[in-house]
């Protein structure tokens, strides 16, 4: 390793991978998988497209197809939404600038979510994240393993000083600091009407201290706009409008190609089922981020020739 570090960079690791490979003896094939299926004790690998189809056979398959983000909130026209894939992706390549001075709205309870929003921070006006339920911080908040981890608190940090007008010092001031206005909010519905998303945000759902706090401050900015028939309060998005952005930060799921085995994923998980490797078809084994083993998601970036220029993200004091 060229450094030191516990964690390998991501050229390391794909090296480490590539030279295992290379050490046996193998026939590489690069296709798209259209269909898996079994006949008998073979299993039948349906490759190429619609037009041009091959078939290859097999007595045992791996799947090692990796994850893929799980559906957005809602299906809208004219309007693409991103994933949190999209954004790490725009990120990794220094292409987050065209988030510069708009609202974004992410859509997700993780840490995914907050931490795309901790991301975008020091480039957006506001960053709104919108959840089902809030799952509190782990361990200070909650013994749910699931629950948001330490890496979420500076985000949680810069909602609660969103809704103090009266604070000082860089992280809590807008203007010094150069940063967006955070909010988060809790929502029982979401409706398209027109082109606009309208989400309800009931008292009960934002009752934590930090939600009640971001609802009633995102109200005094006309942000939101009370309920007239019950407790609670309405946000309207025009999605439409260039200055706004959708990101889908909802959880990820297996990425398996169609086959005729449902059970193959595992609805609890959004993972392929298995059991130490093995899936519930006999001879088919699943392997990596499919089958719900964690990745490599500790790797550093490597360096490069900008290494010397600070990120954005750099440049904003936290503390």
């Amino acid at each position: 390793m060229q450094h030191l570090s516990i964690s390998p960079t991501g050229r390391e690791y794909a090296d480490y991978i590539k030279g295992n490979f290379e050490a046996l003896p193998f026939v590489l094939v690069q296709d798209r998988v259209l269909r898996l299926k079994k006949n008998a004790d073979v299993f039948e690998m349906v490759l190429g497209d619609t037009r041009n189809k091959r078939i290859l056979r097999a007595s045992r398959v791996i799947l090692a197809t990796g994850i893929r983000p799980k559906s957005v909130p809602i299906p809208l026209e004219g309007k693409p939404w991103k994933s949190c894939f999209d954004v790490y992706s725009e990120a990794s390549c220094e292409q987050i600038e065209n988030y510069r001075d708009k609202d974004v709205f992410i859509f997700g309870s993780g840490n995914s979510a907050f931490q795309i929003a901790l991301l975008l921070a020091p480039l957006a006006r506001n960053i709104t994240i919108l959840v089902k339920s809030y799952l509190g911080l782990y361990p200070q908040e909650t013994d749910n393993r699931f629950a948001l981890r330490s890496l979420s608190q500076r985000t949680l940090e810069m909602i609660a000083k969103s809704t103090l007008n009266t604070c000082e010092g860089p992280l809590n001031n807008h203007s010094a600091a150069s940063r967006a206005r955070l909010w988060l909010h809790a929502y029982s519905e979401l409706q398209a009407v027109d082109s606009s998303l309208r989400l309800i945000l009931t008292e009960e759902l934002n009752s934590h201290p930090l939600l009640k706090g971001s609802c009633e401050a995102s109200a005094n900015e006309g942000l939101l706009s009370r309920l007239s028939d019950a407790p609670g309060y309405e946000l309207r998005i025009d999605y439409l409008r260039d200055d706004c952005s959708l990101v889908s930060a909802t959880g990820i799921t297996a990425q398996l190609p169609a086959t005729d085995w449902p059970h193959l994923l595992d609805q609890g998980t959004g993972f392929a089922a298995h059991q130490n490797g093995q899936s519930p078809v006999d001879g088919l084994y699943v392997a990596g981020a499919a089958s719900g083993y964690a990745s490599v998601n500790t790797m550093i970036p490597s360096a490069n020739a900008s290494i010397g220029q600070p990120r954005a993200q750099e440049r904003v004091s936290w503390a």
